[in-house]
């Protein structure tokens, strides 16, 4: 009787160990491409979520908010406070606040990779939306106070 195993028993466990081994490596690839779709997504959500935050405590802190278009046609949000003026508003694909003019090269980076951003008021509300660069739409609405509430505006 002869020991060891026949070319035939080798090729059926290779092409066994082969068929078994690109399963994996397809699972493995197909897992991976879905988690770095989620933590993108999560990601994408956090940052538009740090940008509202943002846009909230500049609410919060100045004195008024006005909806303001600039020569392009754009909406911007104009913030004032001790009649100084910042503008927050689309500049490329990122949202950015520019201090003391529209046009200003004075900017801060609020969040990349934003394809649209628009702002539209109503009475004492500002609707604002920001589209990412995925197609994913966010919205959020703040108070806001004008030049005329501040009569009636007393801090605490």
């Amino acid at each position: 009787m002869k020991k060891g195993f026949t070319l035939i028993e080798i090729l059926i466990t290779i092409s066994i160990v082969s068929v078994m081994s690109l399963l994996g490596i397809k699972n493995l690839v197909t897992y991976l491409n879905l988690y770095k779709k989620e933590s993108r997504h999560t990601l994408e959500e956090f940052y538009v979520n740090q940008a509202f935050i943002f846009i909230e405590e500049q609410f919060d802190e100045n004195q008024y908010i006005e909806l303001f278009t600039n020569n392009q046609n754009k909406n911007e949000i104009k913030i004032t406070s001790n009649d100084i003026s910042n503008y927050i508003k689309l500049k490329g694909n990122k949202l950015v606040i520019a201090y003391y003019e529209s046009d200003s090269i004075y900017t801060n980076n609020i969040m990349y990779d934003v394809k649209n951003f628009t702002v539209e008021a109503v009475n004492n509300t500002m609707y604002v939306k920001i589209m990412t660069k995925y197609g994913k739409e966010y919205e959020r609405c703040f108070a806001i106070r004008k030049k005329q509430d501040l009569s009636l505006y007393i801090p605490y």
